[in-house]
């Protein structure tokens, strides 16, 4: 009898860490979606699309089962964030009339959201384990 008890553990602990793994996989692909194209989710309007080069170099990376990064190395990515200019220069004005300021403040903000979403795409309905609730 113990046999089959380790045996159904061991399935359900295999089943949680693929549940847990396909969770922060599909949290971590929203959340870039949120950055680069925007987002419903977190109100994020995406990056500005004028000639496509900010938007096009975000990279996602996942490093390991729980940790990935969401990162561009575009020089106008900050400016674009924050509206701030970069030294020497003394306006900076947002060009594109697609995708906005603010959609990583946004994202992160939202994050408690897509974890629900991510949770509710899995079939098991948002259950407030993201913090929206």
């Amino acid at each position: 009898m113990g046999t089959r008890f380790d045996l159904d553990m061991a399935a359900v602990a295999t089943e949680l860490r693929a549940d847990l793994t396909r969770l922060f996989d599909d949290s971590v692909n929203m959340a870039a979606e949120s950055i680069v194209n925007g987002s419903g989710i977190t109100g994020s309007p995406g990056q500005p699309v004028k000639d496509d080069v900010l938007r096009k170099s975000w990279v996602t990376t996942k490093l390991s089962p729980t940790h990935a990064t969401v990162l561009t190395d575009n020089e106008y990515a900050e400016p674009n964030e924050t509206g701030i200019p970069p030294i020497g220069m003394k306006t900076y004005n947002l060009l594109s009339p697609v995708g906005g300021r603010y959609s990583i403040s946004k994202t992160v903000a939202g994050w408690g959201k897509i974890v629900d979403a991510a949770i509710a795409k899995q079939g098991q309905g948002a259950i407030g384990w993201g913090g929206s609730d």
